[in-house]
């Protein structure tokens, strides 16, 4: 995956049939941790139809998934995950920085926006499976 965990990576943890480790340090929280070695998602035939969703929360957050899996009669087996998010995100106030003439607070610099697209086809032998999850987040600095 190779990002920090959070929004960034859209995979709708609904479609994960189980997460693989090794290493002495999985259990472990904070800079000693390593990440999982091997995250296998369920199949088409476990899903077996449509599942919509759709959440709201606090600061403008909006999410929107799909998933759709299904196995065929042909043995084609297909799963298929997308997900939408979009959070407004809350105005940021640093009172340890206030200064006579500053006020430092930073509004409407917390927002975050990403979408994610996972597939899997299996026929046989043969496997496809395929992330694909851009975002974008506010970026602020502090000088």
């Amino acid at each position: 995956m190779g990002r920090l965990p959070g929004t960034d990576y859209q995979l709708d943890l609904r479609i994960i049939d189980r997460i693989e480790s090794s290493g002495p340090g999985f259990g472990l929280y904070g800079t000693g941790r390593s990440l999982p070695s091997s995250i296998s998602s369920q199949e088409g035939v476990d899903v077996d139809g449509l599942l919509v969703s759709g959440e709201i929360g606090s600061y403008g957050r909006k999410n929107a998934a799909v998933i759709f899996g299904k196995k065929f009669k042909n043995r084609l087996d297909c799963l298929f995950s997308g997900q939408i998010t979009d959070v407004l995100g809350q105005d940021l106030y640093f009172p340890e920085y206030i200064h006579r003439d500053q006020q430092w607070s930073l509004r409407g610099l917390d927002w975050d926006k990403n979408h994610g697209l996972c597939g899997t086809v299996e026929f046989g032998d043969f496997l496809v499976r395929e992330p694909w999850s851009p975002a974008e987040k506010a970026c602020y600095r502090l000088l």
